[in-house]
């Protein structure tokens, strides 16, 4: 029996990296930066007057 999934879940993503930024514009030239890596996602998170740059690769989970 093939239990391998087929669909992507938020679980099968993993942090990669994190990046605290004290503005926007820094936080916006980190993503250009980490796009160079191509990570699936990166997502830009605001933290009262900090930024944070988060990237996550997808890791398949496997059934061995």
């Amino acid at each position: 029996m093939n239990t391998q999934k087929t669909r992507k879940t938020a679980d099968d993503y993993i942090e990669y990296s994190r990046f605290p930024c004290r503005s926007l514009a820094k936080a916006k030239a980190m993503v250009e930066e980490l796009r160079i890596m191509c990570p699936d996602m990166i997502h830009v998170i605001q933290f009262g007057k900090t930024w944070e740059v988060v990237s996550y690769v997808y890791n398949p989970i496997s059934n061995n």
